[in-house]
C-alpha cells in the first residue's frame, strides 16, 4: 500500500519492523531494483522522491519515522551525489549510500537495461 504525499510516495516494506528506509529518485529506479533482485517488494520501507527537489519532504518524513538505516539509491551523477550529501548532512551515519552497486551506470534502470542483454 502506497502513501502518497504531495511529492513523495512511501511503499511500506514487508518487514513489520520499520528500521530501514530505501530512498529512490524515481519510481523507475525502485521498480528496476525489484526486477534485478527478483523481489515483489523490499523488506524495508521505500521512499520515492519523484524529484530531488522534494528532499525536504523526504527528510521530514524520514525524521517522523525514526529509521535507523537510510539506504540511498540516488543517481551516479552530480545531482544524485549532491542529494546523497544532503542526506548525510541531515542524518549522518545512518545514511548508507548504495549507488556503487549500479556504477558505472547513472541509475538503476540503466544498469538493468545494460545487464539484461549480457550473460
Amino acid at each position: 500500500s502506497a502513501l502518497k504525499a504531495r511529492d513523495i510516495t512511501v511503499i511500506r516494506g514487508t518487514s513489520p519492523e520499520r528500521g530501514i528506509v530505501n530512498v529512490f529518485e524515481g519510481m523507475t529506479d525502485f521498480l528496476s531494483l525489484l526486477v534485478m533482485m527478483n523481489f515483489n517488494n523490499l523488506a524495508g520501507d521505500s521512499l520515492i522522491m519523484h524529484s530531488l527537489s522534494s528532499f525536504q519532504r523526504a527528510a521530514d518524513f524520514i525524521r517522523s519515522q525514526d529509521y535507523r538505516v537510510i539506504n540511498t539509491f540516488l543517481d551516479n551523477n552530480r545531482p544524485g551525489e549532491e542529494g546523497t550529501e544532503k542526506f548525510k548532512a541531515e542524518f549522518g551515519g545512518r545514511v548508507a549510500p548504495q549507488s556503487q552497486m549500479f556504477a558505472p551506470y547513472a541509475d538503476l534502470n540503466d544498469a538493468l537495461c545494460a545487464n539484461r542483454f549480457t550473460g
